[in-house]
């Protein structure tokens, strides 16, 4: 028993990789602890949550994903345009250039990228404001990843309980409880693809920014 929901219809439930989650489950109620690290929670962060269905927890932590790193994207230019001008115009410049270069390859419809343009990007990247938004970014994405990875299995053992004793509720018959397990349950591509969407588009949009 995980609770008072006999393990076998949490496996109903979860379907795919359910003795994986089934086990983890019941180890860790054995050792009442809300940490089991999952390597599939942990690389996979508010995208397994969707992937999951736990699209609620997901919209969260990918909210603040997006605020940290649009939060970065913004102070930190403004701080080096004033605490050291001359890297902030340098950055500002180098920026300008490389927009109106792609504004003119795509206008020209040019067959082939100029060197010019690989060097302007690479002088971007390395540039400090640059880096420093990187780090931002890959320490706010580490300390999600690594957050779902300790807890993503009890946030998700939340899930499947409350929304089997939900499904007991409302089911008339054993064929409807069976049949609403299997539908609520399991995983989903599609739940996945709008956020994938989304964060792509993010990234798209800040790195004009």
């Amino acid at each position: 028993m995980i609770e008072d929901i006999p393990a076998s219809e949490v496996a109903e439930y979860i379907q795919k990789d359910s003795s994986k989650y089934v086990g983890k489950m019941l180890d860790m109620q054995e050792k009442n602890t809300k940490l089991s690290w999952n390597w599939a929670s942990a690389l996979g962060s508010f995208f397994w949550c969707f992937y999951r269905k736990m699209t609620g927890l997901g919209t969260i932590l990918l909210g603040i994903y997006f605020l940290v790193s649009f939060s970065a994207s913004l102070i930190i230019p403004t701080v080096a345009s004033f605490a050291n001008p001359e890297m902030y115009n340098e950055y500002f410049t180098l920026a300008t250039e490389l927009t109106n270069l792609m504004t003119h390859l795509i206008e020209s419809g040019a067959a082939n990228i100029p060197a010019e343009y690989y060097e302007l990007v690479w002088q971007m990247m390395s540039s400090p404001l640059m880096i420093a938004s990187s780090v931002v970014n890959v320490a706010a994405i580490l300390i999600i990843c690594v957050t779902t990875g300790f807890f993503g299995t009890h946030f998700y053992k939340k899930k499947v309980l409350k929304d089997i004793r939900t499904i007991r509720r409302v089911s008339v018959n054993s064929v409807s409880y069976h049949m609403y397990l299997r539908q609520r349950g399991n995983i989903s591509i599609i739940n996945l693809m709008l956020p994938v969407m989304i964060y792509m588009m993010y990234t798209m949009f800040t790195s004009y920014l």
